[in-house]
């Protein structure tokens, strides 16, 4: 699930409320922030194979602390900054929307970054498969549809173990430290230079 607090930092000693949602069926193994240039977006990297782009929205929406939410929303909704209260519970300032789900990695997903701005709306993706996935959204203005736009593979050993007994270990993909595939991503940010991406294995 994905936790995060408001007003870091702010000083004044006034704790807003968290934002909290189901994020993934399993670990979300990373977040990432695109540039504030194409709006307040999140990218997480899910133990469950995929990344999920999520935008946040303003707007008064009913909170997930209600007593009457479906649990099923929590993968679109998420509560936010109190306003108010009524009769109907409790209402919140914002919510993170799903946008889109990126399913292309047969393991789980470990690492995402998205690309610097001068690259346009672009996301990195490593997974434990050993493969990079490069996405590009089609359309700025509409995060539901995204490309894949290349996509970089390693070799990677296959270490794990494959008589039943290793295979119930490895329910969920916990990965051992030999057998992360991809475990980090940054882009080369500067602006005079071609696109480059460094991976870890």
């Amino acid at each position: 699930g994905m936790w995060m607090s408001g007003e870091l930092g702010s000083g004044n000693g006034n704790a807003t409320k968290p934002n909290e949602w189901v994020a993934a069926r399993g670990a979300v193994r990373r977040v990432c922030w695109s540039h504030p240039e194409f709006g307040q977006l999140l990218a997480t990297a899910g133990a469950d194979h995929s990344v999920v782009i999520w935008e946040e929205r303003e707007g008064n929406f009913k909170s997930l602390a209600t007593p009457d939410d479906n649990i099923n929303n929590n993968a679109a909704m998420a509560g936010g900054n109190t306003n108010n209260t009524s009769s109907s519970g409790d209402t919140t300032s914002s919510r993170w929307v799903q946008k889109a789900t990126l399913s292309d990695a047969r393991r789980a997903v470990t690492t995402v970054e998205f690309a610097p701005r001068h690259l346009g709306l672009r996301l990195a993706s490593g997974s434990a498969d050993g493969v990079v996935r490069i996405y590009e959204a089609l359309d700025t203005m509409n995060l539901n549809h995204w490309k894949l736009d290349g996509v970089i593979e390693a070799e990677v050993e296959d270490t794990a173990d494959n008589t039943e007994a290793g295979q119930q270990m490895n329910i969920g993909d916990n990965l051992s430290n030999e057998n992360m595939g991809v475990s980090s991503l940054s882009w080369c940010t500067g602006r005079f230079e071609p696109a480059t991406l460094c991976v870890g294995f």
